[in-house]
């Protein structure tokens, strides 16, 4: 559990009204700076009651339909391909619910590879989710260097309603992807000779060379020597 800016305020103003109220010896300051400070206790009793485990399976150890969930908010990713070459895109899709009867208000983050760039869309979203309700976190990426690559795991950050703490985890998904090496076609690759093959067999050269250089054979003639 962590505190938020808007709970730092109130547990600051609590206690200035508190000490304040001690200090003028009223009782209405001491008795708003009680209940300030109730009211942030009881908010950091439910919000570390909530959301604060993962687990760790691979998409792959799941059931397809299930997800690997936190507690009441459930993640499920699918990619468009686990074999792509280099300077390819790949789709992917992110499926969050919310199984509890609660709205969450959630910031969630799908972690990508620092080579890979996001070509389109967005890996990150915050927003609230309704009690039994889910949304589609959709991107591509693109992937411009060869190698083995892993998608995940998400980051969820869980606020409760009044907005004052927050739980932060990882759930542990994992996509994994090979970019194999780009192919060209060698029929548009610009490979030339320095002796256009225009005909077959010996060829003259521009470069004179010695009058004892090899230069070519001849077919056999009826009447040569054997040597």
């Amino acid at each position: 559990m962590a505190w938020s800016r808007k709970s730092a305020m109130f547990a600051s103003l609590a206690i200035a009204l508190y000490l304040l109220g001690l200090v003028l010896r009223n009782q209405q300051l001491v008795t708003v700076a009680v209940v300030l400070l109730s009211f942030l206790t009881w908010a950091a009793f439910m919000s570390n009651h909530a959301d604060v485990s993962s687990s760790g399976r691979r998409i792959e150890d799941a059931d397809s339909d299930e997800g690997i969930q936190l507690n009441s908010i459930v993640a499920l990713r699918k990619i468009s391909s686990a074999r792509i070459f280099e300077d390819g895109e790949i789709d992917v899709t992110l499926r969050l619910q919310n199984r509890s009867n609660l709205s969450k208000i959630i910031e969630v983050r799908d972690r990508v590879p620092e080579v890979m760039r996001i070509k389109k869309g967005a890996n990150y979203v915050l927003m609230e989710l309704g009690p039994q309700r889910e949304t589609t976190i959709s991107y591509t990426i693109e992937t411009p260097l060869r190698g083995f690559y892993t998608i995940g795991p998400v980051c969820v950050r869980v606020q409760d309603a009044f907005g004052l703490f927050h739980n932060e985890r990882e759930i542990n998904l994992y996509d994994d992807f090979l970019v194999f090496p780009k192919m060209e076609d060698i029929k548009d690759a610009l490979i030339k000779s320095r002796v256009p093959k225009i005909f077959t067999g010996a060829v003259n050269i521009r470069n004179p060379g010695e009058g004892s250089n090899f230069y070519n054979l001849r077919e056999y003639i009826p009447g040569d020597r054997m040597k």
